[in-house]
C-alpha cells in the first residue's frame, strides 16, 4: 500500500495512538515528579483530602466543608465547580493516593484536552495531519501546562480540557447528519464545564452563542439552531445544581474577592513588552501576567495565512474544499485577537467597571479561550498540500497515485514530521526544574488541612478566602481580653444547668439542654442558608450571631432537645430536581437514538443513567448523626465543660471529637491525653491545643458550643484490646482534673515506621526531638556510619530528618540543614517549615515520626573535602535558633553536626616540575609548581618579605590511620627556617584519613620569607607527620625508592637576596 493510502486510511485508533506518544513529553514531569510544588496545588490537594472524608462517610456532594476555616466551615462546594475534584476522587478510590491522584488528573486532562482538540480540527480540516497538529498544539498550549507545572490550576485545567469538545459536539448538532447523537456530549462537555472553573464559563456565552449564530445568519434560516438549542438547554439543566445555586445564593457571601481583583487587575494585564515569551524552549515561571509563546503565535498566524492563500486557490465545492467554510476560520481569528485585546491594558477600564469580569480576577484567564483558536490556526500549517495529505479512513475521491505524488507524500509526511517535533521540543516542559510537593506518595489528613490554614492564614485554604459567608466577622481566632467589645470574659453566670450532646456528625448534632430561663447558644460554625434548627422537634430559627456570625439558636427555658441540621435549600433542591430530570431525559433520549444499533453503541446510554444514579444517591440526605460517649464525671474547670465525644481509629491512630461547653472566658488550655489498657497501664498520647493544635481557647467566647478534634498517635505495635480515653486540662498555672471520656476497642497498631539510617537522640528546645537521619546519594543510601561517603559534583543529595515531638511543640519552627566546610561557611544550605509543609512541628508526636526532606545538587565549583551536615530549629517570628541537647545531656550548641559528606573534585593541575616521590601509606607527590617563579635545576631568588606559593600535586594510596600534618619547610642547617607552614591538608578540611585511593589532592601553600632571615640557599622541603604520635614523619623515598633523608622531599632551591 502506498505511503499516501496509508496516510489517507489512518484510522481514529492510530491517530489517538500518535496523539498519545507525542504527549508523553508532556506528561513525563508528572511521572517524574509526580505532584509538583506549584502555586494553587496544595489548596486543591487539601480540598481533596475533606471531600475524600466526606464521600467515605456518605455524604457525596457536601456543599459545606464543615472542617474547613479551622473547623468553622465553608461552602465550599456550592460555588467552587467541583467536578476536577470528583475527577480525582475517583482516580483515588481506584487506589491511587491523594497526592498521585491530583497529578493523575492533570495528566488525564491535558491527554482529554489534546484529543478533543483533534477531533474538533479533524472536523474542520477534513483530514487526519492537519487535526494531529492542531491536537498536539493545544495540547502543548503555553497556557495549559503553566496550569498544570507552575500554577497547579486542576479546574482551570479542567476547562481547558473540555473547551474543545464544547466545539466540536455543538459543531456536530449544528453541521452533523444525525445531531441528536451529539445532545449527550454536548450537554456533558458545557455542563461539566460549568461545574468545573466557573470563570472559564463567564467567556462562553458570547463565544458559543457567536459561534451558533454566524452560520443561522449566513444560511437566513434559524432552524440549523433546533439542535444547538437542546444542546444548551441539556447543558443548563446538567448543570444546573451547581450554577443555579451559584447565582442565587452568591448575595450570602462577602465582597472580599472583587476589592481583591481590583487592587490587582492593572499588574496582571499585558503590555506590548510583556506579552509574549521570546524563550526557546518555552520558559515556564509564575512570572505576572503568563504570556503566550512566541513560536504559538507565529506558528498560528502562519497556519491562518497558509490556510486562506490555499482556499483561495480551491474551486467552490470541489472535493479538495475543506468542510470548514472560510467564515469559521475568520471567527476563530477574531476570538484570538479579542481575547487577546482583552488582556492587555486597554481594556483595563472595562475590566474595573464590571463586577461580572471581576469575577474572573485577572484578564490573563482569556488565554483559556485565546489558546484554543491558535492551536487550531496552527493546523492550517498542513492544510491541503496540492494532492497530499493525510485524510481520514472512509474518504472518497483520492487522487490517483503518481510517481510525483508519492514524492510528495514523502515529503508532507516530513514536514509534518518536524513541525510536531518543534512544537514538542520547544513547548515542553522541563522536569528538572520542578520540585515534588512531596517525597512519597500518601494521602492527606483533616488535621494537616487545619494546620495549613492556621500556620498560612489561607482559610477555606484560598489566600482571598473568597466564599466566606458575609456574616463572618473580624478576629476570629485572636485571644480575647477584658478590653475585647461586647465579649463578657469572666463573672458570667449562664442560665444553662445542663447541656449533654447525643448524638453528632459532621452534618447534624442533637442535644439536650435543661436552662432555668431562655437562652441563646452559638455554635461553632458559620450561619449559613442551609443550617436548620429544631427545638423540641418544632423548626426554630437559625441566624448569624452578631460578633462573628456564629450559627445561634434561641432555647426556651426548662428541658428542651434542640437538633442542627444541613440541609439543601429549596433553591439547592430545585436545581437538584432539574438536574436529574435533565440526566433522565438523556437517558431516555440516548435508548431512542441508538435502539436497533449494537451494544457497543448501546454503551453511551450507560454514560447517563450512571449519572442520573449518582445523582439520586447524592440527592439524599446526608449520614445521620452518630451516638456520643459522655465523660465518666463532670469534666468542668475554668468555664468549659466537655458535652460528649467521639473516637475512632485510623490505623496508628486514634481520631478524637470533643465537644465543649464554653461559660466564661477562658485561659490558654491544653488538652492532655492518656491511653489505658486493661491492666490500668498507661500510655501517653499527647499534649496539644483544640483543633488539631490549632485554636486558642483564649478566642472561644462565653456561650459557644465548640466542636473540637484530635489526631492522637497510637504506640507502635499496641496490642488490640479495650481500652479508655483519659483526658485532663492544663492550663499555664496547673494540670486541671482528669476524667475518663470514652472507651473504645483497639485493633492492634501498626508497628513503627521505617528506621532511619543513623539513629539520633537531639533534643531541639523544650518540644522536639530528631531521632535519626537518612541519606541517600543519586536516589542510592549511603550509609553515615560506615565513614564519610563519597560525593562528587552535580550529585544529587536528599537528607531525611526524622522528627519527634518531645513535649507539647506550641510553635511552628522552622527548620534549617546547611552543608559546611572546615571553616563552617555554607556551600549549600536548605530554611524551610519541617514536616514537610502539611505536617509542621505543631503536628508531630511522640511515636511516629515526621519526615522533612532537604535536597541538595553538589555545586560544581566546591573543592574536595569534608562536608558536615548543621542541622537545627529556630522561631520563625524571632530568628532565635533552639539549644540542641545530645541524648546524653551533652549541650550541642544552636546546632547539630552530621557525619561528613567526603566531596571529590580534583582541580585541573599539570605541575610545573615532575617528583614522583612517595609517602608511604599517604600519596605519590607527583609534582609541583611555584609561583612566581620557575623550578629547575637553577635556584629561584626571592628576597626577605616576599611570598611565593608552592602547588603540590598528590596522588592518594588510599586514607590513612592517623590523621597527618603536612610540613612544606624554606630551610637551611646553618642558617636556620627562613619560613614554614604545617597544618592538615586543606587546612582541615580535607583530612589525610579521608583521603581516597587515586585521590589527585592539590594544595597551594603560600610562603612569606621571614624578613630577617640570612641571605643565602635554602630548600624547600616537603613531608607528612602524626602530631599525635611524637611527630612522626611519614617515611618517603624518591622516584627511584631510595628513602630520603628525615623524611622529607627536597622540591628546589631557593636563593634569599642580600639587601642590607
Amino acid at each position: 500500500m502506498s505511503l499516501r493510502r496509508r496516510f489517507r486510511l489512518l484510522p481514529e485508533w492510530a491517530a489517538l495512538l500518535i496523539l498519545l506518544l507525542l504527549a508523553l513529553p508532556a506528561l513525563r514531569p508528572l511521572w517524574r515528579v509526580g505532584l509538583p510544588a506549584t502555586a494553587d496545588g496544595t489548596l486543591h490537594l487539601l480540598r481533596l483530602t475533606l471531600l475524600d472524608e466526606h464521600v467515605r462517610a456518605g455524604a457525596l456532594f457536601p456543599r459545606w466543608m464543615p472542617d474547613l476555616v479551622l473547623g468553622y466551615g465553608y461552602p465550599l462546594f456550592n460555588f467552587y465547580g467541583p467536578v476536577a475534584y470528583y475527577v480525582a476522587e475517583a482516580l483515588h478510590l481506584l487506589g491511587l493516593s491523594h497526592t498521585l491522584a491530583l497529578p493523575a488528573t492533570l495528566g488525564l486532562f491535558i491527554l482529554i484536552g489534546g484529543y478533543g482538540a483533534y477531533r474538533l480540527a479533524r472536523d474542520m480540516f477534513g483530514a487526519a495531519a492537519p487535526a494531529l497538529l492542531a491536537g498536539v498544539a493545544y495540547l502543548y498550549t503555553p497556557y495549559l501546562l503553566t496550569n498544570v507545572y507552575m500554577r497547579g490550576a486542576l479546574a482551570e485545567a479542567g476547562a481547558q480540557a473540555l473547551l474543545p469538545w464544547i466545539f466540536w459536539s455543538f459543531r456536530r448538532l449544528s453541521h452533523g447528519s444525525r445531531p441528536a447523537i451529539y445532545v449527550l456530549p454536548a450537554a456533558l462537555s458545557l455542563g461539566g464545564l460549568a461545574a468545573t472553573h466557573n470563570i472559564t464559563l463567564l467567556w462562553l456565552p458570547v463565544t458559543l452563542l457567536t459561534y451558533l449564530a454566524v452560520p443561522a445568519l449566513a444560511a437566513r434560516t434559524w432552524r440549523v439552531l433546533i439542535w444547538p438549542a437542546a444542546g444548551g438547554l441539556a447543558a443548563l439543566g446538567v448543570s444546573a445544581f451547581f450554577w443555579l445555586p451559584l447565582i442565587l445564593e452568591r448575595g450570602s457571601l462577602s465582597g472580599v474577592a472583587f476589592d481583591i481583583a481590583a487592587a490587582y487587575m492593572s499588574e496582571n494585564a499585558w503590555t506590548l513588552d510583556n506579552f509574549l515569551d521570546w524563550h526557546i524552549p518555552f520558559d515556564y515561571t509564575l512570572s505576572i501576567p503568563f504570556q503566550l509563546g512566541a513560536l504559538q503565535l507565529g506558528l498560528a498566524l502562519l497556519g491562518f495565512g497558509r490556510l486562506l492563500l490555499r482556499r483561495r486557490m480551491e474551486q467552490p465545492n470541489s472535493a479538495q474544499t475543506s468542510p470548514a467554510p472560510v467564515w469559521e476560520w475568520w471567527y476563530w481569528l477574531a476570538v484570538a485577537l479579542i481575547g487577546m485585546a482583552g488582556i492587555s491594558r486597554l481594556a483595563l477600564p472595562l475590566w474595573m467597571n464590571s463586577e461580572l469580569l471581576l469575577i474572573a480576577q485577572f484578564p490573563w484567564r482569556l488565554l483559556s479561550i485565546v489558546s484554543l483558536p491558535l492551536a487550531l490556526m496552527t493546523g492550517g500549517l498542513l492544510y491541503r498540500f496540492p494532492g497530499y495529505g493525510w485524510t481520514g479512513a472512509g474518504e472518497s475521491n483520492p487522487p490517483k497515485e503518481s510517481s510525483g505524488s508519492r514524492t510528495g507524500s514523502l515529503i508532507y509526511g516530513l514536514l509534518t514530521a518536524a513541525l510536531l517535533a518543534l512544537i514538542v521540543f520547544t513547548q515542553r516542559p522541563q522536569s528538572d526544574r520542578l520540585t515534588p510537593f512531596l517525597r512519597a506518595a500518601r494521602d492527606v489528613t483533616p488535621a494537616e488541612v487545619a494546620q495549613f490554614e492556621a500556620d498560612t492564614r489561607a482559610y477555606g485554604t484560598s489566600s482571598s478566602s473568597e466564599f466566606l459567608p458575609r456574616w463572618a466577622g473580624p478576629g476570629l481566632f485572636a485571644p480575647q481580653t477584658s478590653q475585647s467589645p461586647n465579649l463578657p470574659i469572666s463573672n458570667l453566670q449562664s442560665p444553662i444547668s445542663n447541656l449533654t450532646l447525643l448524638r453528632a456528625s459532621p452534618f447534624r448534632a442533637v442535644y439536650q439542654l435543661s436552662a432555668a430561663e431562655p437562652v441563646s447558644l452559638s455554635f461553632a460554625g458559620f450561619y449559613f442558608p442551609g443550617w436548620r434548627a429544631a427545638v423540641n422537634d418544632a423548626a426554630a430559627p437559625a441566624y448569624p450571631e452578631e460578633t462573628r456570625g456564629l450559627l445561634t439558636v434561641d432555647a426556651p427555658s426548662g428541658e428542651s432537645e434542640i437538633t442542627l441540621a444541613w440541609e439543601d435549600t429549596n433553591v439547592e433542591r430545585i436545581a437538584n430536581l432539574i438536574s436529574l430530570l435533565t440526566l433522565a431525559g438523556l437517558t431516555l433520549l440516548m435508548l431512542w437514538v441508538m435502539r436497533g444499533r449494537s451494544r457497543r453503541a448501546l454503551f453511551w446510554t450507560l454514560v447517563p443513567a450512571a449519572l442520573l444514579g449518582w445523582g439520586v444517591a447524592a440527592a439524599r440526605p446526608l449520614p445521620p448523626a452518630r451516638p456520643v460517649q459522655q465523660p465518666d464525671a463532670s469534666l468542668l474547670q475554668d468555664g468549659i465543660t466537655l458535652l460528649g465525644t467521639q473516637v475512632e481509629q485510623d490505623g496508628g491512630y486514634l481520631i478524637v471529637r470533643p465537644t465543649w461547653l464554653v461559660a466564661a472566658g477562658l485561659p490558654e488550655l491544653h488538652m492532655v491525653w492518656t491511653l489505658v489498657d486493661a491492666a490500668g497501664a498507661g500510655y501517653a498520647l499527647g499534649e496539644s491545643a483544640p483543633f488539631y493544635n490549632t485554636h486558642d481557647t483564649r478566642a472561644w467566647l462565653p456561650g459557644m458550643v465548640m466542636d473540637d478534634a484530635y489526631r492522637l498517635a497510637l504506640p507502635p505495635a499496641l496490642p488490640s484490646g479495650d481500652y479508655t480515653l483519659e483526658l485532663g486540662l492544663a492550663s499555664a498555672q496547673s494540670m486541671g482534673m482528669t476524667a475518663v471520656v470514652a472507651s473504645i476497642t483497639l485493633d492492634a497498631s501498626p508497628p513503627a515506621d521505617s528506621e532511619p539510617a543513623l539513629p539520633l537522640d537531639w533534643r531541639f528546645g523544650p518540644a522536639a526531638r530528631l531521632s535519626g537521619v537518612t541519606l541517600t546519594v543519586n536516589g542510592r543510601a549511603a550509609d553515615l556510619s560506615a565513614g564519610p561517603p563519597l560525593v562528587q559534583p552535580g550529585d544529587r543529595l536528599v537528607y531525611r530528618l526524622d522528627w519527634l515531638a518531645d513535649g507539647p511543640v506550641t510553635e511552628n519552627y522552622h527548620g534549617f540543614l546547611h552543608l559546611l566546610d572546615v571553616k563552617e561557611e555554607p556551600i549549600l544550605q536548605g530554611d524551610q517549615l519541617p514536616g514537610p509543609v502539611i505536617s509542621p512541628p505543631r503536628l508531630w508526636n511522640q511515636y511516629r515520626a515526621a519526615s522533612d526532606f532537604y535536597r541538595f545538587t553538589v555545586p560544581e565549583d566546591a573543592p574536595s573535602g569534608l562536608y558536615r551536615g548543621a542541622v537545627g530549629l529556630y522561631g520563625f517570628t524571632d530568628g532565635v535558633r533552639l539549644p540542641v541537647t545530645a541524648g546524653d545531656g551533652v549541650p550541642l550548641g544552636d546546632r547539630g553536626l552530621l557525619p561528613p559528606v567526603k566531596l571529590i573534585n580534583p582541580p585541573d593541575f599539570a605541575p610545573a616540575v615532575d617528583v614522583g616521590a612517595t609517602f608511604a601509606n599517604v600519596a605519590t607527590l607527583e609534582g609541583y609548581t611555584l609561583t612566581p617563579g620557575a623550578a629547575s635545576a637553577d635556584v629561584v631568588t626571592v628576597a626577605p618579605g616576599e611570598t611565593f606559593t608552592v602547588t603540590l600535586g598528590y596522588r592518594a594510596t588510599g586514607p590513612t590511620g592517623a590523621d597527618l600534618t603536612q610540613f612544606v619547610h624554606l630551610y637551611n642547617p646553618a642558617l636556620g627556617m627562613a619560613d614554614q607552614r604545617d597544618a592538615r591538608p586543606g587546612d582541615g578540611g580535607n583530612p589525610t584519613t579521608a583521603w581516597t585511593r587515586d585521590e589527585v589532592i592539590v594544595e597551594e601553600v603560600p610562603l612569606t620569607v621571614d624578613p630577617t632571615a640570612p641571605p643565602g640557599e635554602y630548600e624547600l622541603l616537603v613531608g607528612f607527620y602524626d602530631p599525635a604520635n611524637n611527630a612522626a614523619r611519614a617515611p618517603a623515598v624518591n622516584a627511584a625508592g631510595e628513602s630520603l633523608l628525615n623524611d622529607q622531599v627536597p622540591l628546589a632551591r631557593i636563593a634569599v637576596e642580600d639587601r642590607r
